[in-house]
């Protein structure tokens, strides 16, 4: 029988435990989508808290200037 805190594979990866943080709206991320302190510390807190796997939210990972005024249109 497996159990929530037994290492367990998915996807060809073996995980820590069966705990899983699915990608959900902190509203922690500065007004362009970046990593603030406020973010790197939420997530560090799961991860020392014992969360086997973390799926992030929305998370900007290009600074192209097209997307920087579909942002400041959204605010």
């Amino acid at each position: 029988m497996k159990f929530l805190f037994d290492q367990t594979p998915f996807a060809g990866i073996k995980m820590k435990n069966r705990f899983f943080r699915s990608a959900t709206y902190d509203g922690l991320a500065d007004v362009r989508g970046h990593m603030t302190e406020e973010l790197f510390q939420a997530y560090e807190n799961l991860a020392k808290g014992g969360v086997g796997t973390i799926i992030t939210g929305l998370t900007s990972v290009t600074t192209l200037p097209f997307l920087d005024r579909l942002y400041v249109k959204a605010i």
